[in-house]
């Protein structure tokens, strides 16, 4: 895109430099977040205490599990992973769906796939202008919601172009991109309808405020 000259030159190295700091940044705040949800999952399961030091413990075994993968290559590391975590995460999913409240988790993901169309321009552009005029409040709502997600995803997207490409040789184009968009798409479909209206239901029916306290 920007020449061979270039790529060799200062911009590229700049560009180097830039794409290492924004993975390091999205790794960092992948592990962030996900170290105080799965510490919480094993206080609640196993009765571990919820302090800094189980987070520290997930941190590092996390880090050794990333770290070994990558180290073992594709085929030995990576893609055994990759594996594990599609077919736990299509159980748990099926788990969800057929044990719990399977007729309001597909009703509200139908009105939720419906309002999403109807409403995603509008969600996708909403800066919040009035924030904290006059009767208007000021919920931060796209600065710690829109922004912050769009910005998280974007450091990983240099890499994840590099490791769709790697992953998609013998493929054209056309096909790589489509399957990047339907698949990556339908996955996050999934999750958020099954998962995110199983909590949904867990909350108004009471049950999710009663297991927490």
């Amino acid at each position: 895109m920007i020449g061979e000259k270039h790529t060799f030159g200062a911009v590229g190295k700049l560009i180097d430099v830039l794409f290492i700091f924004g993975l390091l940044g999205g790794a960092a705040t992948t592990l962030g977040l996900a170290a105080p949800l799965i510490s919480e999952g094993l206080s609640v399961l196993f009765g571990l205490p919820q302090n800094t030091y189980t987070q520290i413990g997930v941190l590092a075994v996390c880090t050794a599990i990333f770290a070994y993968s990558s180290f073992a290559g594709m085929e030995k590391g990576i893609k055994i992973l990759s594996n594990i975590n599609f077919w736990g995460a299509m159980l748990l999913l099926a788990i969800v769906l057929l044990l719990g409240p399977t007729i309001f988790i597909l009703e509200t993901g139908l009105d939720s796939i419906g309002r999403m169309m109807s409403n995603f321009f509008v969600m996708a552009t909403w800066a919040e202008p009035f924030g904290g005029y006059g009767s208007f409040d000021d919920t931060h709502f796209p600065q710690d919601w829109t922004i912050f997600y769009w910005a998280w995803w974007l450091v990983f997207a240099p890499s994840m172009g590099l490791f769709v490409a790697r992953i998609s040789r013998g493929r054209t184009i056309k096909q790589m991109v489509a399957g990047s968009l339907f698949f990556g798409s339908s996955g996050c479909f999934l999750f958020f309808i099954i998962l995110g209206n199983y909590g949904l239901s867990l909350q108004l029916s009471g049950s999710l405020i009663s297991s927490v306290s």
